[in-house]
């Protein structure tokens, strides 16, 4: 038998679901087995409804046999065991039970992690364990062991405008805004988005020790760029490494593209998307008085081309976008016209 104290949970204001801010809250759980009905988990810190919780850890299994593993939850659960996603149920639902098997070797703690989200209504969240001699239960406080905690870093950055091209934040020179920054670990899994403010800065909180890189994407913003100082052609920073309880700081620009440049001041793009999050299917609406977009893409979260998703024009202002085929997930719409290019943040279910 073990001696293990619980798990790690973080709780999280969290109505789009991507669990990419600081948690509100942080205790060890001795067990996941909760009925909260229509209340919080924390009154006073997370809503009862529009909230996620994140239990990481250590699961270590008493005998050498095949485990099923199970959640009861409503709403959405995913559940990983080691480098192994059993069940992956991001999804609006009423109490329900998902399961998925896995071999285990006695003795030998393994990473589990939980990921849950409350979307409204009543909120419970279950896990279990069985196997051959198993008895099918809760799994017990002594099989788990939280997560060696850490003391969090910050990543703080700018991105700017280098109008003369001399890889240097000059006077007078301006942060640019809305730019979208990714965050990923250096085995390229995505982390957390964060979108630039009206002075070019971006912060990231919460971050553990380890080793990062930046994506930025510009498709928000109303200029034709090319990527400058600090970032390659496909506008990716270096891998950069993060320390305990570090502030790191990155600055990065970029250039004007001459070629593309124009004096033209036309008004910005205003679209609606919902639902979000969106399980098969979400609608684009523009609501602003211009010209229609010319072009819409889907973006994943590590900003490639999802080709899968198929758009369908209902009306001069409307567009329904088709997710069957694409997982669960954050993902961006970059909508084109002649007034520039608009970038909106989406969850799939």
């Amino acid at each position: 038998m073990g001696n293990g104290t619980g798990l790690y949970g973080e709780y999280f204001i969290d109505p789009e679901f991507d669990l990419d801010e600081a948690p509100a809250a942080t205790r060890i759980d001795a067990v996941v087995n909760f009925n909260w009905g229509n209340t919080s988990p924390f009154p006073n810190l997370v809503p009862a409804d529009g909230f996620t919780v994140r239990w990481s850890g250590f699961v270590e299994p008493i005998f050498n046999e095949e485990y099923t593993f199970s959640v009861h939850s409503d709403d959405g659960c995913r559940l990983w065991i080691g480098d192994s996603l059993l069940i992956d149920q991001w999804v609006p639902q009423a109490g329900t039970e998902h399961a998925g098997n896995i071999t285990l070797q006695a003795g030998v703690k393994v990473p589990i992690r939980l990921q849950y989200m409350e979307i409204g209504g009543g909120a419970n969240v279950a896990l279990f364990w069985t196997s051959p001699n198993t008895p099918k239960a809760v799994i017990p406080k002594r099989q788990l062991y939280p997560i060696d905690l850490f003391v969090p870093a910050t990543l703080v950055g700018k991105v700017w405008l280098d109008e003369n091209a001399n890889d240097v934040l000059d006077l007078g020179e301006s942060g640019l805004q809305d730019v979208t920054v990714l965050l990923h670990e250096a085995d390229s899994s995505f982390w957390a988005v964060r979108v630039s403010d009206g002075l070019g800065a971006y912060r990231f909180e919460n971050v553990p020790p380890g080793a990062y890189f930046y994506v930025f994407l510009t498709n928000a913003v109303p200029l034709s760029l090319q990527p400058g100082f600090g970032l390659n052609s496909f506008a990716q920073t270096p891998f950069f490494e993060v320390m305990d309880g570090e502030t790191h700081t990155s600055m990065v620009a970029f250039q004007a593209d001459i070629l593309a440049t124009t004096d033209r001041k036309l008004p910005a793009l205003k679209l609606k998307t919902y639902p979000n999050p969106a399980q098969e299917n979400i609608w684009v609406e523009l609501i602003n008085e211009v010209a229609s977009p010319t072009h819409l893409t889907v973006m994943d979260g590590l900003g490639r081309r999802m080709e899968r998703v198929q758009i369908s024009q209902l009306n001069e202002r409307t567009w329904a976008l088709v997710l069957g085929n694409c997982p669960p997930g954050l993902y961006f719409l970059v909508v084109e016209n002649e007034q520039g290019r608009v970038v909106q943040k989406f969850v799939k279910g």
